[in-house]
């Protein structure tokens, strides 16, 4: 394996990336079952060739927290496969979002804003495809990074979202504003979500757990949303909440 070269491991994560990229330059695979042979018939449909080798070699090349199987990436692949990074994603444009939307009143994008545990950037991801998001929007500093254990974390939902990256997330929110979304960032004194009103395209800001979304970000928006609770802890997990208020948020769009 070359030194530019990068892994991506988790049996979801590649098979997913298997679904809708062929740009890979092996896979290694050091077991023997039914869901491995299928994922190597895969590789080989897709003319990428699989290499069998020992778990420890495994391990080696991919990372102690690797099993069974890993996917050699190319470091130089851009969009739509792996980045210098090694991260399994579709990259776009701020511009290419808008002019997507457009036309549409049912747009629904997600703003990450200090997301730094990769565990909880991946279950974000999860529930980012799960509730058809048009993109997730990224900080290029203060955020986890797009690697192998997100993509992991997110059981391959990194390979079917549109990431975008964000050089400054509190104009992009006054972008995405100008260009007739509604933006909203999560917010324990905001407006209990099944209270919300807006009509048409909505952003949806989510901050870190520690600090939530930053004030700059936050005066930009349109207003603050909340999630209405009933137990004695002041908060949910940033992942569990991004799920349920991004279902909520898809369940409005649903009932029109």
């Amino acid at each position: 394996m070359a030194r530019s070269d990068r892994t991506l491991s988790g049996f979801h994560a590649v098979e997913e990336y298997l679904q809708t990229n062929a740009q890979a330059k092996e896979l290694l695979v050091a077991a023997s079952n039914k869901r491995v042979e299928a994922l190597s018939a895969r590789a080989v449909k897709l003319g990428i060739p699989v290499r069998r080798v020992s778990r420890d070699e495994l391990l080696r090349e991919a990372g102690p927290r690797t099993r069974d199987v890993a996917l050699v990436l190319p470091g130089h692949v851009g969009a739509g496969g792996a980045d210098r990074g090694g991260r399994a994603l579709r990259t776009g444009s701020l511009a290419d979002l808008v002019e997507q939307t457009r036309s549409r009143d049912d747009a629904l994008v997600l703003l990450l804003d200090g997301i730094t545990d990769p565990q909880n950037l991946g279950a974000i991801l999860r529930s980012a495809e799960q509730f058809g998001a048009d993109a997730v929007l990224l900080p290029k500093r203060r955020t986890a990074g797009l690697d192998s254990r997100v993509a992991r974390a997110s059981a391959g939902a990194t390979a079917h979202l549109t990431v975008i990256e964000s050089l400054n997330l509190a104009e992009t929110v006054s972008t995405l504003k100008e260009h007739g979304f509604w933006v909203y960032a999560a917010d324990a004194g905001g407006t209990p979500a099944p209270w919300l009103k807006f009509a048409g395209k909505i952003g949806l800001v989510m901050g870190s757990e520690g600090s939530g979304v930053r004030r700059l970000v936050r005066d930009r928006c349109d207003g603050l949303v909340s999630i209405p609770t009933l137990g004695r802890l002041d908060s949910l997990n940033v992942s569990v909440a991004t799920g349920v208020l991004l279902y909520e948020l898809r369940r409005r769009y649903w009932a029109r």
